[in-house]
C-alpha cells in the first residue's frame, strides 16, 4: 500500500460525508486506503460511513474501525495511526476536507524524489459549519516555509489536515497518550527523521471552525492549559530518551505557558489556581535541577504583582 489516509471521528454527522468524499476524489497513481475510526459516536456518523462504503464507487477503499468504548481523541488517533500500513500517511479529520484533487499526487511525488524530507504540508482556508468561506487567514505567513529536522522536533507549526508524511514512526511513547494536542507530539517525533516541505502549489485544505471543533474555538486560556500539558510531556519524553537540548526547549515552552496562566489567574484573583500552578512548576524545577528557572519565574510574578498594585 502506497498511502493510508487516517481519519478519526466523533459525532461529526454534519461534516463527515464531505470529508470522506474529498479523500475519495483524489486522482493519483498510487494505491490508497482510508481508515476511519469512530470513537463511539452517538449521532448518525457510522451509518453515513457504512452507506458510503456500500454505495460509493470507491467505497471498497474504506475501512471502518468501530471502537468498543470511547477512547478520547488522542488515544483514538494513535491507536488508528498504528493501523496505517501505507508507505505514506495523510491526515484528514472528519470535519475538515481537501480541496485539491491532486494533493496526494503532488505531495508523494515530492517526497519520493527528496529522501531527506519526512513530511510535506500546505495552507488551509477557514470554513464555517455551513461550508461558507471565512475571510480571514489562519496560518500566519512566517510559518509558511520549509523546516529543518531540529525545528520540527522543537515544535514547528503544521496543520494536520495538510500533512502527508513517511510512515517511519514505529512506536508511540507513553507520554504521547497524555496530551490533547496529539498533532504537536506527532510533528515533533517526525523531526527525528527529516525535514518538512511547505508546498504552495496545492489548493488550501478546508479547515472548519464550528461549535464542536476542539482547537479552533478554544479561548487562549484553555489553549494555554493544553499547551502546558503538551509541553510538559514532550519535555518528559525527550528527557527520558536523553535528548536534553530538545527537552530543555520544551521545558522553556512549558515555563512560558505557566507564566501566562499565572498572570491570568492573578488578574482574575484565582489565588488557589495561581498557587497550584506556581508550586507545581517549582516542583518540576526542583525535580529536574532547573533551579535558575525558579528565580526567573518568581521575579516575573513579583514584577507583575507590583505593577498591578502600583
Amino acid at each position: 500500500m502506497k498511502v493510508t489516509v487516517c481519519m478519526i471521528n466523533y459525532n461529526q454527522e454534519k461534516f463527515i460525508k464531505e470529508a470522506i468524499e474529498s479523500v475519495l476524489k483524489q486522482e493519483c497513481e498510487y494505491n490508497l486506503e482510508l481508515i476511519i475510526s469512530d470513537d463511539c459516536s452517538s449521532d448518525n456518523s457510522k451509518s453515513i460511513v457504512k452507506s458510503i462504503i456500500k454505495y460509493h464507487p470507491k467505497g471498497n477503499l474504506i475501512t471502518l474501525v468501530e471502537r468498543g468504548k470511547n477512547l478520547g481523541m488522542t488515544s483514538n488517533f494513535f491507536e488508528t495511526f498504528k493501523l496505517c500500513k501505507g508507505d505514506f500517511i495523510a491526515l484528514c479529520d472528519s470535519d475538515d476536507f481537501w480541496r485539491d484533487k491532486y494533493k496526494l499526487q503532488k505531495q508523494i511525488d515530492f517526497l519520493d524524489k527528496n529522501k531527506d524530507y519526512v513530511v510535506s504540508f500546505h495552507d488551509v482556508t477557514l470554513f464555517d459549519e455551513n461550508s461558507k468561506k471565512i475571510n480571514r487567514g489562519y496560518i500566519i505567513n512566517k510559518v509558511k516555509r520549509d523546516y529543518i529536522s531540529i525545528e520540527l522536533a522543537c515544535g514547528a507549526f503544521l496543520m494536520p489536515v495538510t500533512m502527508c508524511f513517511r510512515n517511519v514512526i514505529t512506536e508511540i511513547p507513553e507520554e504521547a497518550y497524555k496530551v490533547t494536542n496529539w498533532d504537536v507530539f506527532l510533528i515533533s517525533m517526525l523531526g527525528g527523521f527529516g525535514k518538512a516541505k511547505f508546498m504552495n502549489d496545492i489548493i488550501p485544505a478546508g479547515y472548519r471552525l464550528h461549535q464542536n471543533n476542539v482547537s479552533g474555538t478554544l479561548t487562549e486560556v484553555n489553549k494555554d492549559y493544553q499547551r502546558k500539558v503538551t509541553f510538559y510531556y514532550l519535555f518528559k519524553y525527550y528527557n527520558r530518551i536523553k535528548k536534553t537540548n530538545i527537552a530543555y526547549n520544551y521545558f522553556l515552552k512549558y515555563n512560558r505557558s505557566i507564566k501566562e496562566l499565572i498572570k491570568h489567574n492573578l488578574q482574575h484573583k484565582n489565588r488557589l489556581e495561581f498557587l497550584k500552578l506556581y508550586f507545581s512548576y517549582l516542583d518540576s524545577c526542583i525535580k529536574h535541577g532547573y533551579f535558575k528557572r525558579i528565580a526567573y519565574i518568581t521575579k516575573d510574578v513579583l514584577k507583575f504583582v507590583m505593577k498591578k498594585y502600583e
